[in-house]
């Protein structure tokens, strides 16, 4: 079955928006700057979140960094355990070495918000004091971020926004752009896009595979940009990974034949795997998980379907995938590390519902 992607408006904040000021006060114990915390460690090259369903892991590894009732909970990968917690933010977005940066926002389900958001760094040893950036403010009700990474001294991603529908209107169609946090000021700026001028117009008018859940079907890896274009093949069309690097050549590498696109779905991306799901003519049908190079195509894993128990977005750090599954009472579900060697599951812990509540008028 093939998927074509979400219309997604361009929109570009005004003047103000763009270097809004918070109305909050900054963390009392700590400068407003986040400076200090960042500065004082920088990454030596551009540095990319390690996303993993509602946060992100750390980059030894060791630990994940995880949206919970309380805020962040720190989680050991092996056991699953909290090693710590903080209510100084609910929406982890990069870990660092002594730092994690994450958002302040309302209302925190599936990585997205509702509104104003503020970055927040917050020091990972104890007593993980928190300092925030200036305020900023996206359109519609519901925001996330996506693909974000450190470059030239900045948090820079792109943002995603949906809204809800009124008592007798449907939602608005949903709107993307960009974002980048001066990691010195904490100053936000509110962008028309967060991907390249020449990566939207190499897509523009192609029919794209969009990854569930994800809501924009470009993708940032690698250093580069990233779509499955339903390419013209002899018989059809053939889903092919397209990757722009970041001096722009352009590689392809052909994921399904036309024969097969109605047995295959691109489950997930992030900025290093592709999860693609394929499907034999069987029966009774088996399924098996691909994870993809983001950037090459090349297979990396091959999983036994988990479809029957886990669900995407998935995050594949070998052995371990990450994933969610759903419980029987509605909208409940919990985060799950599947050992994939061993075959059993290392932890479970409870989520957030999955749904938001619609807000009427």
């Amino acid at each position: 079955m093939t998927r074509e992607p979400v219309p997604v408006t361009p929109w570009l904040a005004s003047a103000a928006l763009m270097a809004a000021c918070s109305g909050r006060q900054p963390d009392a114990r700590a400068p407003s700057s986040i400076m200090a915390a960042f500065v004082a460690h920088p990454p030596s090259a551009a540095t990319v979140a390690e996303a993993i369903p509602t946060g992100v892991a750390a980059p030894d590894g060791g630990l994940y960094f995880v949206s919970s009732p309380a805020g962040i909970d720190a989680i050991d990968t092996t056991t699953g355990t909290t090693l710590w917690s903080t209510g100084d933010a609910t929406i982890p977005v990069l870990a660092l070495p002594d730092i994690v940066l994450a958002i302040r926002g309302a209302d925190p389900i599936d990585a997205a918000w509702t509104g104003p958001g503020t970055l927040v760094a917050i020091d990972r040893a104890a007593p993980h004091i928190a300092r925030s950036s200036s305020r900023f403010d996206l359109p519609l009700a519901r925001h996330r971020l996506l693909d974000v990474r450190i470059a030239d001294g900045a948090l820079v991603a792109g943002w995603h926004a949906r809204g809800e529908p009124g008592a007798l209107t449907a939602a608005p169609s949903p709107i993307a752009g960009g974002l980048r946090v001066d990691l010195a000021t904490g100053a936000a700026t509110v962008l028309e896009h967060g991907v390249p001028d020449a990566v939207r117009a190499a897509v523009a008018g192609q029919s794209l595979w969009s990854p569930a859940g994800r809501g924009t079907p470009v993708w940032y890896a690698d250093g580069g940009w990233s779509a499955v274009v339903l390419a013209p093949a002899d018989r059809g069309r053939a889903p092919t990974l397209y990757h722009w690097a970041a001096n722009g050549q352009l590689t392809t590498a052909r994921l399904v034949e036309p024969a097969d696109i109605d047995r295959a779905s691109v489950d997930s991306v992030d900025a290093h795997r592709l999860y693609l799901r394929r499907c034999d003519r069987g029966d009774p049908v088996r399924c098996e998980l691909r994870v993809l190079d983001a950037a090459t195509g090349q297979p990396l894993a091959v999983i036994a379907d988990p479809a029957a128990r886990l669900e995407p977005p998935y995050a594949y750090m070998a052995p371990v995938l990450v994933a969610t599954q759903s419980l029987a009472a509605p909208g409940q579900r919990v985060l799950v590390a599947f050992d994939v060697d061993a075959g059993h599951e290392r932890w479970r812990r409870p989520m957030a519902p999955r749904a938001a509540p619609v807000r009427r008028p």
